[in-house]
């Protein structure tokens, strides 16, 4: 489903809108629309995933240790 909507825009933003073809506008506005929600989304998931990280406790060692103790383990 379309929605047609009004909004105003800046004349830096209108200078490169300007430049697309008329009938290419919608797409090209959608595709940076959702790119720019993937992006947001993103930052988003990092900071939750930042979130958790700061509330566990700390480890100690590094993971080329665990990995290759565990492969001894397995052997």
């Amino acid at each position: 489903m379309s929605h047609r909507v009004n909004f105003i825009i800046n004349d830096d933003n209108w200078q490169h809108l300007s430049a697309v073809p008329r009938g290419e506008r919608s797409r090209w506005v959608n595709q940076a629309l959702a790119e720019y929600r993937r992006v947001q989304n993103r930052r988003a998931a990092a900071d939750r995933m930042d979130a958790i990280s700061r509330s566990l406790p700390a480890v100690e060692g590094h993971a080329e240790d665990w990995v290759r103790a565990d492969r001894e383990r397995d052997g």
